[in-house]
């Protein structure tokens, strides 16, 4: 029955209506309690991911959080319930205003997993008919550890938000992608991926200061958390320590190696020449030195079936090598070969370049004041480091976002305006593509609605393409 509510008594009387007038009122009929649909066990396959909130379309959820979910076209004055899944919970059942839609406070629950969930609205719509809606939701972990010998990279991954970020916090709370603490070791994030790598010094053993990280949904919903990895006895001193040259074969590579590829499977190739013709496998290993000591940062192996003077590899980054590579100018790394020849002894040399992913986002945006497409003398101090590092880039974007102040129009001229300012501080004396955009208001770190998360949505993010 359209329009009755869901747990309340009704009865039913018949009124005939025709040329010859209207019948008397028929005897009530007993008296029925309608139920609302019932909850599915799982969110139905094809539901439409139109379910918002208070706050927008927001990807990342917290236990016990409160927020107020908004769902349209349902029946008028009909009964609609919220759930949220994986195991389904309900968390509200409301009562739709007379254009069919309900604005439902409700509070996560303080038990919900890390992971994926879904909210789903559930009523019928104004023809009867079944009604859904979805919104998916992820319950980050906010204190992931990890452990191993300390001659090992540790690692986390985050679950990073579609049109979201995720960053690195350093002591002052600025957006970095590494963290270095003393006498322990250095926390190095991969944005393309999320994950977090942690690299010990030499001899650290025990439980490492923690590094704090941020999510940022693309609604601006923030959820901060801390990763601590644990140490135990070294195991091996050096295990990727590179071997003496033996002559005999020459690691070829430029100043500055940009990666090929999507950045989150960035590779390079890695080229080495022979004096005479060898066939043979060849292992190409890129390392450089973090906390002090050497670590691995790819691999790559060809097997030579035919004897050749050159071979070369497609060597894939890991986390740590697509991570320290985020950065203008590229980070110093060796590129060595092992080649172990059909016949005779083996070979090895290595050779030094700049490594710098292809494309990524610089860390810290350049921020602005209220209304203000000014750089101010500490942000042009920033950029003015950056330009001096940003030999070989191709193109420069610079995306401008504003505050919620004044309207929607007057933010997306102001985003361009800021953008418009950083590209042409960077671009000075330099020959590189520019692009600007503008997101306005519609792309936030943080809430609008204090005076700190303002200040970190008036600003202008800086991508670097090679």
């Amino acid at each position: 029955m359209i329009g009755a509510v869901a747990g309340t008594s009704y009865t039913v009387t018949v009124v005939a209506r025709g040329p010859g007038g209207t019948s008397p009122v028929s005897p009530a009929s007993a008296a029925v309690v309608p139920a609302a649909p019932a909850a599915p066990v799982t969110v139905p396959a094809g539901v439409p991911l139109t379910l918002t909130t208070d706050k927008g379309q927001l990807s990342l959820a917290v236990p016990a959080q409160q927020i107020t979910v908004i769902g349209t076209g349902f029946a008028p004055y009909s009964t609609a319930r919220v759930t949220i899944y994986s195991d389904p919970v309900v968390l509200a059942t409301v009562t739709t205003d007379g254009d069919g839609s309900f604005a439902a406070p409700v509070t996560v629950p303080a038990d919900l997993a890390v992971g994926s969930h879904t909210l789903l609205a559930q009523g019928v719509d104004p023809q009867g008919a079944t009604r859904q809606m979805a919104l998916p939701v992820t319950v980050p972990p906010t204190a992931p550890d990890s452990s191993g010998a300390g001659d090992e990279t540790q690692t986390t991954t985050l679950p990073v938000p579609s049109g979201g970020s995720l960053t690195l916090l350093d002591a002052a709370g600025n957006p970095v992608t590494t963290v270095t603490v003393a006498g322990q070791g250095t926390y190095a994030l991969d944005a393309t991926t999320g994950t977090i790598t942690f690299v010990p010094v030499a001899g650290f053993v025990g439980r490492a200061t923690p590094v704090r990280y941020r999510l940022t949904d693309a609604v601006g919903s923030i959820v901060d958390g801390t990763y601590t990895a644990v140490v135990s006895e070294f195991s091996n001193e050096n295990p990727d320590g590179p071997q003496p040259s033996t002559g005999s074969v020459k690691v070829i590579v430029p100043k500055l190696v940009v990666t090929r590829g999507a950045p989150s499977r960035a590779t390079m190739t890695a080229t080495a020449t022979f004096t005479s013709a060898i066939k043979g496998r060849s292992t190409f290993l890129i390392w450089s030195t973090v906390s002090g000591k050497r670590v691995t940062l790819g691999r790559g192996t060809v097997v030579m079936t035919a004897a050749s003077r050159r071979t070369a590899a497609i060597v894939t980054l890991n986390a740590l090598g697509r991570s320290l590579s985020a950065r203008p100018g590229g980070y110093p790394v060796a590129v060595a070969v092992t080649t172990v020849p059909s016949s005779g002894r083996t070979l090895r040399a290595s050779s030094r370049t700049s490594l710098v992913l292809s494309s990524f986002t610089a860390p810290q945006p350049v921020y602005f004041g209220t209304g203000s497409a000014r750089v101010s003398r500490a942000q042009q101090r920033y950029l003015t480091a950056m330009r001096a590092r940003l030999g070989g880039v191709a193109t420069l974007t610079c995306t401008g976002h504003t505050d919620d102040r004044g309207s929607k129009a007057a933010g997306v001229a102001l985003g361009r305006k800021r953008a418009r300012q950083v590209c042409s501080t960077l671009k000075a004396g330099r020959t590189v593509r520019v692009v600007i955009v503008t997101r306005g208001e519609s792309n936030p770190l943080a809430s609008n609605k204090t005076k700190a998360g303002m200040a970190r949505n008036r600003r202008v993010d800086i991508k670097l393409t090679y």
